[in-house]
C-alpha cells in the first residue's frame, strides 16, 4: 500500500465517525468535532472533493472526485435494487 492509499484510508476512517448517539451536545463530540476540523480541514464535512482540504489530508481532490463518484454510482445500484415493482 502506498502513501496515498494510507492517507485515503485514514481520510475516511475518520470521516465516518460523524454520527453520535447523543441527544444534547456533550463534551465528546465538541472534542472530536475540534480535532476532525484541526486535522482534516474546517470543510470536513462537505462530500466527495468539496469536504477535502489537500492540504490537511494530501489526498489528491481527482481521487477524492473518483472514490466520490464511485460510492455514489454504487449506493444508487444498491437503492435500484431494494426498490420493489
Amino acid at each position: 500500500m502506498d502513501c496515498s492509499q494510507t492517507e485515503e484510508i485514514t481520510h475516511n476512517v475518520s470521516h465516518r465517525g460523524e454520527f453520535h448517539t447523543c441527544t444534547k451536545p456533550c463534551f465528546w463530540f465538541s472534542f472530536v468535532f475540534q480535532e476532525k476540523t484541526r486535522y482534516l480541514g474546517s470543510d470536513y464535512l462537505k462530500e466527495g472533493p468539496e469536504g477535502n482540504d489537500i492540504r490537511k489530508t494530501n489526498v489528491a481532490q481527482i481521487r477524492m472526485a473518483y472514490r466520490f463518484e464511485t460510492l455514489s454510482y454504487e449506493l444508487n445500484l444498491i437503492k435500484e435494487g431494494l426498490k420493489t415493482d
